[in-house]
């Protein structure tokens, strides 16, 4: 065969280059140009018990009910709550984004009361963001197990841990920060070593992490692995690194540093009983480093600690929500704006002027810099202000739950509403309403929920109740073969079920668990939520 010529079937060399070129220039364009879109809502809530479920089902809420949360994370701690999910449906024509290289922004939806800001809005998620979540490290590091106050020490570990955390994900991983939750369950074994229990708190003053990595070899996960080591042997932070080996689920961990110190080392942290949280999240399209620099501007304010966080990725979009803890009381705190399109060092310090020294000088210039450059597209969403609930000396069971579905128009209502059901059957009932006193204290609580849209019409979720463990002891008698909290689970599991059989489109619901132990979750679960 003489060369250049082309065996059947295969395209001309020249009509292959030009096919590539003019691929290159259509990806080119769209990078200039996009017109992709994400709906997104965001509520900052006083934590009350129910919420998320009349929010994701359409009761008790005005707008349209043809437009369902598909892809969700919802957290709550301290008394403060989030819930943050991308809608289906058409959207208003007011929330479309720039019409054909229009420089007219979008406008954002704001709605408040007395229990929380309601934030609807659109945002361009960044098409060039590529993460693989099955390569990254993962891990946990506990501050404490459960203060008897939070202080703003605790704030200031937190923060600096943050920044520390995100700074080995831009320096060392060369990659993002896939999530990042605070408070969590500390892992079961250690309750079951030192504290003679056999099922830790529900949740605890620690950060869970999960950094991504671009290029993964073993050399790389030593460094990281002993970058994080160093940082909590001079804190005095207990550690715990995910075992990634073949066939171990998520929840597995090797124990790196488990005996705590007799005091975490507080560094330079000001003292003081916290009594006011700020939520505040920032919304704009992934990119390795936004977090890093948002924290980084944070670290300015010593007068504010970070003592919960919520970050993660939904549909190319960084949703990075922060509980900011202050002790000024919370009717001394005034934010003037809740929204602001501008960048967010200008947004942060007309917000925080009337409680927190803004930060200047040359380094401080350095810093607006940086976020400029990483996140100064992100837009920042704050209030209402909220006061602080101390941990509470009841202790809680966690009760881990996951399934997976088909993409419905319904989006994640169809499972979250067979699980309330399941709930109420067993004798847990979430409340309707504003629940106040035992009623809410002895209610399920939501403590983090994660819905992914993994494409191909499928949704993985992933998520954590909450309930009080003597009220579990009271109701279900532990035997030698199984305990209550196992009972209480598979019953709950049994309960879902049969709600969904009975409900007209729970057809698209399967492989629902319910468990008291992270690791138990079916095996597809630890992929990607």
């Amino acid at each position: 065969m003489s060369e250049g010529t082309n065996m059947p079937g295969d395209a001309p060399k020249a009509r292959s280059a030009h096919a590539l070129a003019n691929l290159a220039r259509a990806g080119y364009w769209s990078l200039r140009q996009p017109l992709t879109e994400v709906d997104f809502e965001v509520h900052h809530l006083v934590d009350r018990p129910g919420y998320l479920v009349g929010l994701v089902t359409g009761e008790g809420r005005s707008e349209p009910k043809s437009r369902f949360f598909l892809e969700t994370l919802s957290s709550s701690a301290h008394g403060a709550g989030l819930v943050v999910g991308i809608r289906t449906g058409e959207k208003p024509d007011r929330l479309r984004i720039r019409d054909h290289g229009s420089s007219v922004e979008p406008e954002l939806d704001f709605g408040s009361d007395e229990l929380s800001h309601v934030f609807r809005g659109t945002a361009r998620p960044n098409l060039t963001f590529l993460a693989e979540s099955d390569r990254r490290i993962e891990g946990i590091i506990a501050i404490a197990d459960e203060p008897a106050k939070l202080r703003l020490s605790h704030g200031t570990q937190i923060k600096n841990l943050l920044a520390t955390l995100s700074q080995i994900a831009v320096e060392v991983a060369r990659g993002p920060l896939l999530s990042i939750q605070c408070p969590v369950q500390l892992p079961v074994e250690v309750e079951a070593e030192y504290r003679e229990e056999r099922i830790p708190r529900a949740a605890s003053l620690a950060v869970r992490f999960s950094i991504a990595l671009q290029h993964p070899s073993a050399e790389l996960t030593f460094e990281i692995a002993e970058r994080i080591i160093r940082y909590c042997e001079e804190r005095g932070f207990r550690l715990w690194l995910a075992d990634t080996r073949l066939g171990h689920r998520t929840g597995n961990w090797f124990r790196i540093r488990a005996h705590p110190a007799e005091e975490p080392h507080p560094g330079e942290a000001p003292e003081g009983v916290l009594s006011t949280i700020i939520p505040v999240t920032f919304v704009g399209p992934a990119r390795v480093g936004s977090t890093h620099a948002l924290v980084s501007l944070l670290l300015q304010f010593p007068e504010i600690g970070v003592v919960g966080a919520s970050i993660t990725l939904l549909d190319d979009l960084a949703f990075i929500h922060l509980q900011l803890g202050v002790v000024t009381p919370a009717e001394e705190v005034a934010l003037p704006v809740a929204h602001s399109s501008e960048d967010p060092r200008t947004a942060i310090t007309t917000m925080f002027a009337g409680f927190a020294k803004v930060p200047n000088g040359k380094h401080g210039q350095e810093l607006s810099d940086h976020l400029w450059e990483r996140a100064g597209d992100y837009q920042t969403l704050a209030g209402p202000v909220v006061p602080v609930v101390h941990p509470a000396a009841q202790r809680r069971l966690a009760i881990w739950i996951s399934w997976q579905m088909e993409w419905t128009p319904r989006g994640i209502s169809v499972a979250v509403r067979a699980l309330r059901q399941a709930f109420d059957y067993m004798g847990f009932p979430l409340p309707e309403g504003d629940a106040a006193g035992a009623e809410a204290r002895d209610a399920p609580n939501l403590e983090y929920l994660i819905c992914r849209d993994l494409g191909n019409s499928l949704l993985r979720g992933k998520g954590k109740f909450s309930v009080p463990l003597n009220l579990v002891q009271q109701r279900f008698t532990s035997t030698a073969v199984e305990i209550a909290p196992s009972k209480l689970c598979v019953g709950l599991e049994d309960a879902w079920k049969t709600a969904l059989d009975e409900d007209p489109g729970g057809f698209a619901v399967r492989e629902v668990t319910v468990v008291w132990r992270e690791f138990w979750l079916g095996h597809w679960a630890a992929t990607s939520v």
